[in-house]
């Protein structure tokens, strides 16, 4: 069965199996390195086209320990992010290094917090 069509072709499901193998691969071996390089653990999606998405959210985490993880692997993967805060005062850092050298895929890390700890949206615990 064949999905969208690109230059080569149509893709397949043999070719996005094979892109989710690759991006399974790459995610086990940067695990593998951070874990050895003292990185904070974080959340990990294995996207489309063998992408991986890191997402530095745990609840129980202050808005200064998500920034520290976030230019923790920021630096780690050698990658600039961006930084958005919106009217609401809720920022967002997003980073992103597309077919990173070491690992042969895109990697995307995000987090988002309130700068003041207090989320609108959620009742303190």
């Amino acid at each position: 069965m064949s999905t969208d069509n690109n230059l080569l072709g149509a893709i397949t499901e043999q070719d996005m199996t094979r892109w989710q193998i690759q991006g399974a691969t790459a995610l086990a071996k940067l695990l593998n390195n951070a874990f050895h390089e003292g990185l904070p653990a974080i959340d990990w999606q294995l996207a489309t086209g063998s992408a991986l998405v890191g997402r530095i959210a745990r609840p129980s985490q202050t808005p200064a320990e998500q920034r520290a993880a976030f230019e923790a692997w920021s630096a780690y993967l050698m990658v600039d992010g961006q930084e958005r805060t919106s009217s609401t005062g809720r920022t967002t850092l997003h980073a992103q290094a597309k077919r990173h050298p070491a690992y042969d895929v895109d990697i995307t890390l995000i987090t988002e917090f309130y700068a003041d700890e207090a989320c609108p949206d959620i009742a303190p615990q």
